[in-house]
């Protein structure tokens, strides 16, 4: 009595004996929510090790029960939440509140692919209140997250369009007036002058300008469609054949799955560009690579028309696929960082999506959906 009396005087709260009925009740009502929720419930012990996971788990995530009760937790975070102590900061969250609610994060599923979740934990406490290990709760918030940077990307590219456009002309001008120049120049010396390579070498390092320039006013404009009937299949066999004569496929084995014909309605030049830069991109990928190898493939639908291009190189980290369409970046010594947002552009503007997938040492797949729309009436 009198240490009760001390520490209310000392304005501390005194330590509940935890009630075996409250934890005998949260054990049900988490035993309840395994069975009855979608979202995925798991448990874990004081190390962080997995006790038990819902059939929610199941279908989010992607493993059964089987091949995860046991392992640590862990397992489930990308590498870059790793490396920025995700871990330790949920642990710190909930030992000072006894809860976590709501935190938007990632996490992995089997087959290598990330998803947004909002991730509820909890304390387990044992009849003397000393934690036994935790529940955590993950929600599926991915469409929403998807929408949100959709949102952010669609400003972001606005801006940048807008800004890209003024740049591109202004700098078009004065590259204009130096071209022209050094033309007089070489002109001037002729062909057998000692310093002919060096006006050659300027001349050619302009057009090199000139092509981005042409890439930023492509991303920064807003082109109406020109549609026509268009033959998928002599498109794709067109694009494989002038990258053949380019010697970008040397080397490279392309297996098609096509139908005999493929008609639909779209913008010849949008949609041949498009396909251009998809394979073109699979070809690089696979330099040095043994048994190069791109699959290309159409596959009519209700829902719309998918044309896939795959390739069995490297494959793209997760951090370079959430990268992958911003305006700029770009993995190759020489590129301009545009020909993937020029290529989404253009098929958006379609009203369709283009998505990758892939993962470190596995292949990758683009894959354009195109509407239904685009199918041609009769």
């Amino acid at each position: 009595m009198a240490t009760a009396k001390k520490n209310l005087a000392s304005g501390k709260t005194p330590l509940r004996r935890a009630d075996p009925l409250d934890q005998l009740g949260r054990e049900l009502l988490v035993q309840i929510m395994q069975e009855i929720t979608r979202d995925a419930v798991l448990t874990i012990d004081r190390d962080g090790r997995i006790t038990s996971w819902n059939q929610g788990a199941e279908a989010l995530l992607g493993w059964p029960a089987a091949e995860v009760l046991g392992r640590h937790f862990d397992f489930l975070l990308p590498e870059d939440l790793k490396r920025s102590g995700e871990v330790e900061r949920l642990l710190e969250a909930t030992e000072s509140h006894g809860f976590l609610r709501d935190w938007e994060t990632r996490r992995l599923t089997k087959d290598g692919h990330e998803i947004h979740v909002a991730l509820t934990r909890m304390h387990q406490l044992d009849g003397d209140g000393k934690p036994l290990g935790a529940t955590a709760i993950l929600r599926d918030i991915s469409p929403r997250k998807g929408l949100e940077e959709e949102l952010l990307r669609a400003r972001t590219l606005g801006a940048i369009g807008e800004a890209a456009a003024r740049i591109a002309h202004e700098i078009r001008n004065p590259l204009t007036g130096i071209h022209n120049a050094i033309t007089l120049l070489a002109a001037e010396f002729g062909p057998a002058h000692h310093r002919a390579p060096i006006f050659k070498e300027i001349q050619h390092e302009i057009k090199r300008v000139d092509v981005v320039l042409d890439d930023l006013l492509t991303f920064a404009r807003h082109r109406p469609l020109s549609r026509q009937r268009v033959d998928l299949v002599r498109m794709l066999e067109k694009v494989v054949a002038n990258l053949i004569a380019a010697g970008d496929l040397e080397g490279v084995v392309v297996r098609r799955y096509f139908p005999d014909e493929l008609v639909v309605v779209a913008d010849p030049s949008m949609l041949e560009d498009s396909l251009y830069n998809l394979v073109q991109n699979a070809a690089h990928a696979l330099r040095g690579h043994n048994e190069a190898l791109i699959t290309l493939a159409l596959k009519p639908g209700p829902k719309g028309i998918a044309i896939t291009v795959t390739d069995n190189g490297p494959g793209i980290t997760a951090d370079i696929r959430r990268k992958i369409f911003d305006p700029f970046f770009t993995t190759k010594a020489h590129g301009t960082g545009l020909g993937l947002p020029i290529t989404k552009k253009h098929i958006e503007a379609h009203g369709g999506r283009l998505r990758v997938r892939s993962a470190p040492d596995r292949r990758t797949t683009f894959e354009i959906l195109l509407p239904p729309t685009v199918a041609p009436s009769n």
